[in-house]
């Protein structure tokens, strides 16, 4: 796929000498310089600023863009695929939910109208979606003006999380997030739940990190400065988790991360193909821009969907009766971290309408 890199379209109001900054330049566009007097595709050009904004596995990014009058369509970058964590691309396919959340929520916010079709017949297998967008629309019941300032302020928070309880009120705040009637938010509080959830979790680190290839792909995606490392860190910490098994000190760590989150939840779905994924995605970002609108903390902990035989033992535990667990996460409250993900310019993520 060619990379187009259009030279008229502004994200933010660095200029063009500014020196592009993945921890922080993406993170800087602004809403005042939407293009109101360009054309459509332009304006849907400039969404993608907020798309690119979206959580995925390992920070991979695994999503293109191609703009053509009215219509975005949404592909899955397999040259990012995470092949060891993520065999059946779950993940990547919830990642690729996440960035369109996002591409709506920015469309209702500036007014635009917009239908999508989830894996639409196609020669490219790699298409998940295409979105129409009509100069003019109403907001959706569940996204709100919250969500779309909330797109800057979300973040992942890896610390540990101070106990206090989520209100019976923010519960109902997270749970008006999910629209899709084959969608559904799954909480647990109840302690002998959560430490079962734990023991597989934690079960899950120690397979994960005794197997070189698993720990050869994260060190690979570490020594990339998918997480926001410096040069010397990432290479440091490539080496680190490439050629040592550091399990015990991950299973610590994940061992207080449970113990100080006073709800560990799932989303599930009723079925198990691209697009159920896909929608998944979308109500997890939904459900993280509401948390972080009202100043809670999340993390994604998916250890234990990642191995298909814990997968089932999580399955059986917590009885999902004919329901899938899609995206696994913890939920509280924590300081903010200061620390930024990186995310690649949107020119390298847009693709030429033609390919």
């Amino acid at each position: 796929m060619r990379v187009l890199c259009p030279s008229k379209i502004t994200f933010s109001r660095r200029t063009a000498m500014t020196p592009y900054e993945p921890t922080s330049s993406p993170w800087e566009i602004d809403a005042e310089a939407f293009p109101v007097d360009r054309p459509l595709e332009d304006k849907l050009r400039f969404l993608l600023g907020y798309a690119a904004l979206a959580p995925s596995s390992h920070n991979s990014e695994p999503w293109k863009f191609a703009v053509e009058g009215n219509r975005v369509r949404l592909f899955a970058d397999t040259s990012r695929w995470l092949k060891v964590a993520d065999a059946d691309k779950r993940e990547l396919y919830v990642s690729l939910g996440c960035a369109l959340e996002n591409l709506l929520v920015a469309a209702e916010h500036f007014g635009l109208g917009h239908t999508t079709r989830y894996m639409p017949e196609s020669s490219d297998e790699t298409l998940a979606a295409v979105v129409e967008f009509s100069a003019s629309g109403e907001s959706s019941d569940v996204r709100s003006a919250e969500h779309f300032e909330a797109i800057k302020v979300r973040q992942t928070n890896h610390q540990p999380y101070d106990r206090t309880p989520v209100t019976d009120e923010e519960v109902v705040a997270l749970a008006a997030c999910v629209a899709e009637d084959d969608v559904e938010l799954r909480l647990f509080a109840d302690e002998a739940k959560r430490q079962r959830i734990e023991e597989l979790t934690l079960r899950a680190d120690a397979l994960q990190f005794a197997d070189p290839e698993w720990r050869r792909e994260l060190g690979h995606w570490i020594g990339e400065g998918a997480f926001g490392n410096s040069w010397l860190m990432a290479k440091i910490s490539k080496f680190a988790v490439t050629y040592l098994d550091m399990g015990k000190g991950t299973a610590k760590t994940d061992a207080r991360a449970f113990e100080s989150a006073p709800i560990f939840a799932f989303i599930c779905s009723n079925d198990h193909d691209r697009r159920a994924q896909i929608r998944c995605g979308q109500v997890f970002e939904r459900i993280w821009l509401e948390a972080a609108a009202l100043g809670l903390a999340m993390q994604p902990m998916n250890q234990v969907l990642q191995l298909p035989e814990l997968k089932e033992e999580l399955i059986s535990s917590l009885e999902f009766t004919d329901q899938v667990p899609q995206v696994a996460f913890r939920l509280g409250h924590a300081e903010r971290e200061e620390k930024r993900s990186p995310r690649r310019p949107v020119s390298e993520v847009l693709i030429a309408s033609n390919q």
